[in-house]
């Protein structure tokens, strides 16, 4: 039962330890990038015509911090 316990707290804290370790404020698209490959996008955002090869993560707050990055202005900063 104490094996179980522990196993649910570890997963259970996994995520906030991830979440504390990603910055929210980047420099450059390529820091950036390290860290969401398909850029990081407002949820509803529309691309503006560019083919994106890979699915932007979608989080409002990181897109806000990093809105001079959008440099197309289609609500997806960083899309590849």
């Amino acid at each position: 039962m104490r094996k179980i316990s522990i196993a649910i707290l570890i997963i259970a804290l996994s995520p906030i330890q991830m979440a504390s370790a990603v910055p929210t404020k980047f420099s450059s698209c390529k820091v950036m990038n390290k860290y969401f490959p398909g850029g990081v996008t407002t949820p509803g955002a529309v691309n503006g015509g560019k083919q994106i090869k890979l699915l932007p993560f979608p989080s409002r707050s990181i897109y806000l911090s990093n809105r001079s990055l959008d440099t197309d202005r289609d609500g997806i900063a960083c899309e590849r």
